[in-house]
């Protein structure tokens, strides 16, 4: 954790060239977007810590929190502004339907149980006219065959993606076909300088044999558009008029002691770590949970108000 919270994005960008290609790119590939840009898997969330310095409205999102909040404290620490951080479930993203302008699955798609109801969560929180973006390890290439493996014994399960398996799965969740390429981008040289020698010489020796047979050993960049007219309203700071139950799909509203539902056959209440709403369905606590009498009252208000809007 002390290395995360240690390294400056910013100065990583201008000193590895690979970390710096990679993020370019997306920024390319993002392109020019006035709304709400949602990063679906985000880990420690580096690359939205630069896309915010680049101006843009990042929403970043991952189902640990604790992940989330080394980006926040590693934000603070070097006074940038951070993104917006919501801990959720890549299936149940708790965000109003239509109020995103893009969606980013930044190598983060092969590590969602259900990438089908993931990338269809993505066409409902997406605005028409709204693109999503991935950029995936391919299925075939065989050092991303070993990773599997390795993780499979390790019990975790990751799947990768073949191109037609993406692409199929945008189709069946409503997007229009956009550009896919197969980039091969540069080792990261914090990443290489953690190896020891045989592998760090595998590793660059893998990558040129990469650049030799991109087709099939390098990544999937894909982008695809939520049929319809753009929305062209810039995105606004304050997310929280944006934030659903991830469980009934009614409003959240903020109370002291988290974010409650106003749900009536179903209140929850959804606790929140250092700022950050926990929006998590395994997470969430019955409506009464710790809530005081005065607070219930507040919610109860607040809930007729927005019952009545």
């Amino acid at each position: 954790m002390d290395r995360y919270l240690a390294t400056d994005v910013i100065e990583k960008v201008d000193r590895d060239d690979g970390y710096r290609i990679k993020v370019e790119l997306l920024e390319d590939k993002v392109g020019q977007c006035d709304g709400f840009i949602l990063d679906v898997g985000s880990n420690t969330a580096g690359e939205c810590e630069y896309m915010v310095s680049r101006g843009y409205a990042i929403i970043a999102t991952d189902i640990n929190e604790h992940a989330l909040s080394i980006s926040q404290k590693r934000c603070a620490h070097f006074s940038r502004k951070a993104p917006v951080y919501v801990a959720c479930d890549g299936i149940r993203l708790p965000f109003v339907t239509g109020s995103m302008a893009c969606v980013v699955f930044n190598d983060s798609l092969h590590h969602v149980p259900d990438a089908l109801a993931s990338i269809k969560e993505a066409w409902r929180v997406l605005s028409p006219g709204g693109r999503i973006l991935m950029f995936e390890p391919y299925a075939y290439d065989p050092w991303r065959r070993i990773s599997e493996i390795r993780d499979y014994f390790k019990g975790t399960i990751e799947t990768s993606f073949s191109e037609r398996q993406i692409k199929r799965m945008l189709r069946e969740s409503g997007f229009s076909l956009g550009e896919m390429s197969r980039p091969v981008l540069p080792p990261s040289r914090d990443k290489l300088a953690a190896l020891s020698g045989y592998r760090r010489a595998l590793r660059v020796g893998y990558f040129w044999a990469r650049r030799s047979l991109p087709s099939v050993l390098g990544m999937v960049l894909c982008q695809a558009t939520k049929p319809g007219t753009p929305n062209t309203a810039r995105a606004e700071s304050n997310i929280e008029g944006l934030l659903i139950c991830p469980v009934s799909g009614a409003p959240l509203v903020r109370t002291d002691a988290g974010y409650a539902s106003t749900a009536v056959d179903k209140p929850l209440l959804y606790p929140v770590l250092d700022g950050i709403p926990v929006l998590i369905a395994d997470d969430a606590l019955p409506l009464d949970a710790g809530l005081t009498t005065a607070q219930l009252a507040l919610w109860h208000s607040k809930n007729l108000n927005v019952g009545s809007a």
